[in-house]
């Protein structure tokens, strides 16, 4: 089959998004962040729409993911590695 373990194929293979209303946010918050995960990650974008709903997968495994990449994104535009605005 594949002596030695040197090649091999992706199990299961998936893609977690998130999905929003943009004319509903942009109503009440003009300059929302609509292209990151900020809308979602920001602690300050997120409360200006608690009393509609926010609300995750309960699946840690692909929320933190976005998290994270959320909170490297930062971390890489503070220190100046990453000048582009992804995602």
């Amino acid at each position: 089959m594949d002596p030695g373990h040197r090649d091999g194929i992706p199990y299961a293979l998936g893609n977690t998004g998130f999905v929003f209303n943009a004319d509903r946010i942009v109503e009440r918050m003009p300059d929302a962040p609509l292209d990151s995960w900020a809308l979602l990650f920001d602690p300050e974008v997120a409360e200006r729409f608690r009393d509609g709903g926010v609300a995750v997968l309960d699946a840690p495994g692909d929320v933190v993911q976005g998290a994270l990449i959320c909170i490297a994104i930062r971390l890489q535009r503070a220190m100046g590695i990453f000048a582009r605005r992804w995602p």
